[in-house]
């Protein structure tokens, strides 16, 4: 996801803790929001869609009769320089929620469709200046020379497809959203020991370019962090053919052996389900010499097995 003009907005367990985002008042929770974004305006503009998508999931959720402990929306973009159009708004939904991940990529999508804000944008507006006129000057002040850039960019230059949903979901035990510069680069400086060491991400170079591709970030490559620490834990990566997924994972270095690999599975299996509408989820291994992965704590023939076919993706007794 472009990380210029960044602004994230929060609310109940997902509130910013920092001390540099300001807080405001929310009708849906009585906590309020905070809001951390830079004063200018291509950060306002994307202010005021993130704050639309958070405030339409309260309201949506409420009338579907979903409880959510909280909401996280970062919304992000560029604007081309030449001619101050912009590049188009990404956003991206963090959801804390025990609701079913079928119900809550349900409320996602009807976020999407009638958030009020991001609908004006993608339609497009004239913006005018109103008032008296300036005195006659014999050269064009600097603003009203770039007045009309400003109407293009907001009237012209956001076309129909180009606010962008980007899903962020929380399971049980970790939080699912786009990967960022900084994830990336931080999963290409892990290292697995020993006779792990093919997991590396730079043991294959066309799958290290393809890690560290920000068009991939937020469209197939997605960070999981542990909601109990609220850093970095592992990666996905979702391939979708239809409603067929096929994903690869990974848990940081420090994390595996430890038993956490069935639940990191499942959580990435339901993330696929939730944010892309997956029904199946084809599941295979690379195998060490030792035939284990940095996924579980034990030998993966005797740990899990998921199904290929079953609806749910789901898991299955292995008999092996």
């Amino acid at each position: 996801m472009d990380s210029r003009f960044e602004v994230t907005v929060g609310a109940g367990t997902l509130m910013a803790g920092s001390g540099a985002a300001a807080r405001f008042p929310h009708r849906w929770t009585p906590g309020g929001v905070t809001v951390k974004a830079d004063f200018t305006g291509g950060h306002l503009l994307h202010l005021a869609a993130a704050g639309c998508v958070l405030n339409d999931l309260y309201r949506e959720a409420a009338a579907l009769g979903i409880e959510l402990k909280g909401v996280r929306v970062i919304a992000a973009g560029g604007f081309d320089t030449a001619t101050w159009r912009s590049t188009g708004i990404d956003y991206s939904v963090e959801v804390s929620s025990d609701a079913p991940a079928d119900q809550l990529a349900h409320l996602l999508e009807v976020v999407d469709q009638v958030a009020e804000i991001p609908q004006a944008i993608r339609a497009g507006a004239t913006v005018r200046r109103v008032g008296l006129a300036p005195p006659s000057r014999p050269k064009v002040a600097r603003a009203d020379r770039r007045s009309p850039r400003c109407i293009r960019t907001f009237a012209e230059g956001l076309a129909p497809a180009q606010v962008r949903r980007l899903c962020s979901v929380a399971v049980p035990g970790f939080t699912i959203r786009p990967m960022t510069a900084a994830d990336a680069h931080a999963v290409a400086a892990w290292r697995y020991p020993g006779e792990y060491s093919f997991y590396d991400a730079d043991a294959d170079p066309d799958d290290l370019a393809e890690l560290l591709d920000p068009a991939e970030w937020g469209q197939r490559y997605f960070a999981a962090g542990q909601i109990a620490h609220h850093e970095l834990a592992g990666f996905l990566v979702v391939k979708l053919t239809g409603q067929v997924a096929e994903i690869g994972l990974g848990l940081r270095p420090d994390l595996a052996g430890h038993g956490l690999g069935e639940s990191f599975l499942r959580a990435c299996l339901r993330f696929a389900s939730a944010a892309f509408g997956a029904q199946s989820c084809p599941w295979s291994w690379r195998h060490s010499t030792a035939g284990r992965s940095p996924c579980t704590s034990g030998p993966v023939s005797r740990r899990l097995s998921a199904s290929s076919t079953s609806p749910t993706a789901g898991f299955m007794p292995s008999s092996g």
